[in-house]
């Protein structure tokens, strides 16, 4: 037998899968379910076009056509890549286990541009795709996260990334830690920038270097303020600065000698210690730049209280 040609005509219609219709059209705007059903229509017939043939089309801006693609892409009913390819997502095929997430994420996303107060790209979208799946953060803690960094003035998506990273890591799951996380972290910096306000640095950024050596003084070798602050003392009275380096000499010099109160600290002043300090590596204090109120100091030094 010969070869057989088998053709089949266009049935005239665009299939719209019930699943869109059930559970996505509620979400869609107008004009963004226009972009939608023009992509389906081109999709079936394998045609390629561009945002301005699109934009032409539906009598939209290009600029709205734009928002479009990015909404049905946080949405999940289509997929943009970086090669500019959009692929129209199978949602029939989807396990209701992914519906779920598809769900929660949008719900989870519209809430993230309140919470920010703009549209979310799609960079932002991937990224918090990826926070809920890869760090096993739910929405409730990512919502908190969000917050947290938006209270910190550091609103950036790439800066609230790293921070759940570090929140995964520190086995965070439920909203009860992430609020005991932040407790934790706020009254750590808070120990941080009395350090520096005592040495008279009020409003000083927090370096890294600064940071190791503060969270080695208070969770390493486990000293109060108290013992810190008297630390800090005979650096400003010995050298007439604030040389951090000074400071962790006279702090690793107690720690090694066992001083746990303020009160082991005159045992050791009076067998003459005297930390061993470079001159050369001392920091002097510029004018005009801190302030200490050096009765106050004295007095402390001698006991004498405020």
């Amino acid at each position: 037998m010969s070869n057989i040609k088998i053709s089949l005509k266009s049935p005239g219609f665009t299939p719209v899968d019930n699943t869109f219709i059930d559970n996505y059209l509620k979400d869609i705007r107008g004009d963004f379910l226009k972009v939608y059903l023009f992509c389906l229509r081109q999709g079936f017939a394998e045609r390629q076009v561009n945002i301005s043939h699109i934009a032409n089309t539906l009598a939209m801006l290009e600029t709205d056509v734009y928002r479009a693609f990015e909404e049905l892409n946080r949405l999940g009913v289509l997929t943009l890549e970086n090669t500019g390819h959009i692929e129209i997502n199978s949602l029939t095929e989807k396990r209701d286990d992914e519906l779920l997430f598809d769900n929660r994420l949008r719900d989870m996303l519209t809430e993230l541009e309140q919470t920010l107060g703009r549209p979310l790209s799609f960079r932002d979208v991937d990224i918090f795709k990826s926070i809920l799946s890869d760090y096993s953060l739910c929405p409730e803690v990512i919502m908190i996260l969000v917050q947290y960094c938006i209270s910190k003035n550091k609103p950036d998506v790439r800066y609230i990334e790293k921070v759940a990273m570090s929140w995964h890591e520190a086995g965070v799951k439920t909203p009860d830690d992430a609020m005991n996380l932040i407790a934790d972290y706020d009254k750590k910096w808070s120990k941080y920038r009395d350090i520096l306000g005592f040495l008279g640095k009020t409003g000083a950024d927090i370096t890294k270097p600064q940071e190791e050596l503060f969270n080695k003084w208070l969770f390493v070798y486990k000293f109060s303020t108290d013992i810190i602050y008297k630390a800090c003392e005979i650096c400003i009275l010995k050298t007439n600065g604030t040389n951090l380096k000074y400071i962790d000499t006279i702090l690793t010099d107690w720690h090694k000698k066992g001083v746990k109160t303020p009160e082991d600290i005159d045992v050791h002043k009076k067998k003459g210690y005297s930390p061993k300090v470079q001159p050369a590596s001392f920091e002097p204090i510029k004018k005009d730049e801190y302030s200490y109120d050096m009765s106050k100091i004295r007095k402390q030094l001698l006991g004498l209280g405020d």
